[in-house]
């Protein structure tokens, strides 16, 4: 029976939709959700079979169904009102779902017709559309932005093209909503100098420098890594050197401190916000937001930098005997708490542009990633440990095969957990309680893209907002 107190809300353009919840055949959906993946080996077919799943056990109310698609989005193609969706070729199978299914019941409940056009494949007239679009929106190309796919969508009446076009914004909200989709972008404060640089040098050297070091699994590359270029060419090739001169000393191999476990001098920074835009339009709506919070974030300074503090070594997990992530606290320098303030102004602004994921906390802890095993790259002390995880993992797999339970891809997603090794932070914890990495004055905000980077070692950029006064 139907649970019509305890729902899911999704967000979609000011609107809230209801997802009802209920058991299917007597078994808790949970149960359902880890049944129907075992039968899904194919990563494309699995995507396209959940929200199949969330359809089967709920449905979807819109609080506001009668709202038409605006007029400047709808053109006419004979007797047929038209209006198009741009989104990125991952949420393509989540629309269309296995087989066409969900294109089908989305089509069979509205009286329009979906028409998905690769990238390529565009008409004349969809290019144009979506030109036009952008230039009333005053927008240029954004890094980050791709080719992505048309979604046409064709119907008799307005009617029931907006319901079809609802339709779709719920399916993209509710993968959005999901972990099956991950984060591209992140709104950063970059805190990469050369102080930054010589400073965090110097702790990789002196952590290294542990005698056994290699045994508790620090990797030179978790701390500081090697994506610098010009000007600090220099210190590239000290940085390259490290490794070498750390893990000959006796005893290093056996502690398991590797480089790669440092994080980058020249990435480092503040992370504000994670967001999952998988669309141009998102993208630049995501630009508009922080780009248009310039004054608001000018008053809030009052004219003056925003100058921040990174001291005190801490880790984020309970035992320190097997960490994963060790960062430096951040302390506002001067009066006003204008750093939490600006981290809820633009949690806020986000939020209201429909940008945010449901479920994501209102509140950031702001830390500054030093030592993330998550970066670990292979040495012997590692591979060791690495290939003994792998082989209990098989062994798993193999068991959970001969019961029938169990599938390729939630066997991948063990093996890579447990390939993961911690470190004995413990020592490291002890000695660097109070390693002070310095002041900064924050630049900038930046709406920066995971895994891409510019020539200085920084992530890339697709839009950044101002944090220096007015008139610098």
């Amino acid at each position: 029976m139907a649970n019509v107190v305890n729902v899911h809300l999704l967000q979609v353009d000011g609107h809230t939709y209801r997802q009802r919840t209920q058991t299917i055949d007597g078994k808790p959906q949970r149960q359902q959700q880890q049944q129907q993946q075992q039968h899904y080996k194919d990563e494309e077919e699995a995507a396209a079979a959940a929200w199949e799943e969330q359809q089967h056990k709920g449905e979807a109310v819109d609080a506001g169904e009668d709202e038409l698609v605006d007029d400047s989005l709808i053109s006419q193609d004979g007797g047929n009102y038209v209006t198009r969706i741009s989104v990125d070729p991952q949420l393509i199978p989540h629309i269309i779902g296995k087989e066409r299914r969900k294109q089908k019941e989305i089509e069979g409940a509205t009286g329009a017709t979906l028409q998905i056009q690769r990238t390529g494949q565009r008409s004349s007239g969809s290019s144009q559309q979506q030109q036009q679009q952008q230039q009333q929106g005053g927008s240029a190309p954004l890094l980050g932005s791709s080719k992505g796919e048309t979604i046409t969508i064709k119907a008799p009446s307005k009617q029931a093209l907006s319901a079809a076009h609802k339709r779709v914004e719920v399916v993209i909200a509710t993968m959005l909503s999901g972990r099956t989709l991950d984060y591209t972008h992140f709104l950063s404060l970059p805190l990469s100098n050369k102080q930054t640089a010589a400073k965090l040098k110097e702790f990789q050297q002196q952590v290294l420098a542990q005698p056994g070091a290699q045994e508790k699994g620090f990797d030179p590359v978790i701390v500081c890594g090697s994506r610098l270029a010009a000007p600090h060419a220099g210190f590239l090739l000290a940085l390259h050197r490290i490794p070498t001169q750390v893990l000959a000393q006796p005893g290093a191999q056996e502690k398991g401190f590797e480089p790669s476990i440092f994080v980058d001098a020249a990435s480092l920074h503040l992370t504000l916000l994670m967001l999952k835009l998988y669309s141009d339009e998102a993208r630049h709506k995501a630009a508009t937001v922080l780009q248009g919070l310039a004054p608001q974030v000018q008053a809030l300074l009052g004219g003056q930098p925003l100058l921040l503090q990174l001291a005190g070594l801490d880790r984020m997990s309970d035992d320190p005997s097997d960490m994963h992530v060790a960062y430096l606290k951040v302390k506002e320098l001067g009066s006003g708490n204008r750093l939490s303030q600006l981290c809820d102004m633009l949690l806020q602004a986000f939020k209201q542009a429909g940008l945010t994921v449901p479920g994501q906390l209102e509140s950031v802890k702001l830390h500054a990633t030093v030592i993330n095993t998550r970066y670990r790259r292979s040495t012997p002390a590692s591979s060791a440990a690495a290939a003994a995880a792998a082989a209990a993992v098989a062994v798993s797999g193999q068991r959970q095969g001969a019961r029938g339970g169990g599938s390729d891809r939630q066997q991948q997603q063990q093996q890579q957990q447990q390939q993961r090794i911690g470190v004995d932070g413990r020592q490291l914890l002890e000695d660097w309680s109070g390693f002070d990495l310095g002041q900064f004055e924050v630049p900038a905000v930046h709406l920066s893209l995971r895994g891409q980077y510019d020539a200085s070692g920084y992530y890339a950029c697709a839009a950044a907002l101002s944090l220096k006064p007015s008139g610098q």
